[in-house]
């Protein structure tokens, strides 16, 4: 099966998670942005979840972002081919814009979007 993202690690922290931005899925909807960034966990979330995968919104001129849907797994991520094994799909809607540091992975993730799409 082949990969129909291009994932790129934006981030690590200092727990093990790696955070990676897909440059194939971002797309702009008047002023907003929306683009999928995924976190590959070392180890389970309190939820009991190695994969998640956020789909963003995103608004370049006030450089916030908004989280609009998710999808979690409990095992890694395949690289191979490029999707979540037996995900559990999860409303993670914020309502209200947040402000990411430039340099956090949110930051990074808006930046490599708004670069992008601009």
């Amino acid at each position: 099966m082949p990969s129909y993202a291009d994932w790129q690690l934006i981030a690590e922290n200092d727990l093990g998670i790696k955070y990676f931005f897909d440059s194939e899925y971002v797309s702009k909807k008047g002023d907003i942005l929306i683009y999928q960034v995924l976190e590959n966990h070392k180890v389970k979330t309190p939820g009991g979840y190695l994969t998640v995968l956020l789909d963003m919104q995103g608004n370049c001129d006030k450089f916030s972002i908004k989280w609009d849907k998710g999808e979690f797994s409990e095992k890694p991520f395949d690289f191979e081919l490029d999707w979540i094994k037996e995900p559990k799909l999860l409303y993670v809607r914020n309502p209200e814009w947040e402000y990411p540091d430039y340099d956090s992975p949110w930051g990074k993730a808006l930046k490599k979007a708004c670069d992008l799409k601009l």
